[in-house]
C-alpha cells in the first residue's frame, strides 16, 4: 500500500474496487471514495478495475495528449468496442 504510505489520496477522491475499499477501508483515512468508475483528483487518476478505458483516456487527457473532445470520444467508442 504505497500510495497510503505515501499519502497521495489524503484530501483527495478517489474510486478502486467495492471489494478492495471494504479491505483497506483504514489505508484510505482522509480520501473520499466515489465508487465511480474513474476519479481524477489535481494529477492522480484511480480507477476501478473494469474501468480500463476510461482509466486510459483520463490519463491521456492529463497529459494533454487530445486534439480536441471528438478524437476523445472516437477513442471511447472504439476501446468500448462500439466502432
Amino acid at each position: 500500500m504505497y500510495i497510503h504510505n505515501m499519502q497521495i489520496l489524503k484530501l483527495r477522491i478517489f474510486t478502486c474496487t467495492p471489494i478492495t475499499y471494504d479491505t483497506f477501508k483504514h489505508v484510505f483515512e482522509g480520501a473520499e471514495y466515489t465508487g465511480g468508475r474513474v476519479e481524477v483528483s489535481g494529477n492522480i487518476v484511480t480507477a476501478k478495475g473494469t474501468a480500463f478505458p476510461e482509466f486510459t483516456l483520463a490519463v491521456l487527457e492529463q497529459l494533454g495528449l487530445w486534439n480536441s473532445q471528438e478524437q476523445r470520444e472516437n477513442a471511447y467508442r472504439f476501446c468500448k468496442g462500439d466502432v
